[in-house]
């Protein structure tokens, strides 16, 4: 990720996570585990969302998912 805000921001990272939705959406039977921001992005939700898929949205303390 570091390597992504260095050519591009926050901005090639977001456009980046909606690629992979998209691609991922095509797909079935797939788990993908995404960082909370992609769910954040409309674009990015409404393709995990497609076909039916579900989005489940674990919210944990830092210190939890540490351990």
């Amino acid at each position: 990720m570091h390597e992504v805000f260095s050519l591009g921001g926050e901005l090639l990272l977001r456009e980046m996570e909606i690629a992979i939705a998209k691609e991922c959406a095509a797909k079935e039977n797939l788990v993908v585990s995404t960082g909370g921001g992609t769910v954040l992005n409309k674009i990015s939700l409404d393709y995990f969302k497609q076909n039916g898929s579900k989005v489940f949205f674990l919210r944990a303390q830092f210190d939890t998912i540490m351990r």
